[in-house]
């Protein structure tokens, strides 16, 4: 019987391995006209093959954010999404944030911030200033166009209501960071 069961699970490993069909998708190189036509399922955008987007994921580059908000954007994240009512943890409050990618610095305004995660949200808040002691995580969006029912129905997020004529908020929808409308920001 010892000898029957490695057998029994190696044969089971080989017939789970043989159903997978994983291949990586092409990135749309010179020449290469995979991409074309109605077929988006392995679509990769451009800009996920440019140079900035590689030299903001490269491990040597020298990145550091720089994140401002109001009091009141600070206040409403510390209480309502670290307090104990969920139905608060999804809103953004706007945050100005200027990142440097080796010395080069650019500036977001009203960029989309929130804590994040849901176990792991700690206050970060010490009599209303920030305390590096508290380990809390963020999630920025840059498409974030604070126009929705919640930021006119929640008295809490009217602070933050903003309206847009048609051209400035299509121009927001489609703001990314290097193709990315949102990135996690850990405390490390």
């Amino acid at each position: 019987m010892k000898k029957i069961f490695p057998f029994l699970a190696l044969a089971l490993t080989s017939m789970l391995l043989v159903g997978c069909n994983f291949s990586l998708p092409d990135d749309g190189g010179e020449g290469d006209d995979s991409n074309s036509g109605d077929d988006n399922e392995n679509f990769i955008p451009e800009l996920i093959s440019s140079d900035a987007y590689k030299q903001f994921w490269n491990p040597e580059t020298l990145l550091s954010f720089n994140i401002t908000m109001s009091e009141s954007a600070a206040q409403f994240m510390n209480d309502y999404q670290v307090g104990g009512d969920s139905s608060y943890f999804d809103y953004y409050v706007p945050c100005t944030l200027t990142f440097s990618i080796d010395g080069a610095e650019t500036t977001y305004d009203d960029v989309g911030i929130r804590v994040k995660g849901n176990l792991s949200r700690n206050s970060f808040l010490d009599d209303g200033q920030f305390s590096s002691s508290h380990l809390a995580h963020f999630k920025l969006k840059f498409n974030e166009t604070f126009d929705g029912d919640e930021y006119e129905d929640i008295s809490e997020l009217t602070p933050f209501f903003k309206t847009w004529n048609a051209t400035e908020r299509a121009e927001r929808k489609d703001r990314t960071l290097f193709d990315m409308q949102k990135i996690d920001i850990k405390w490390n």
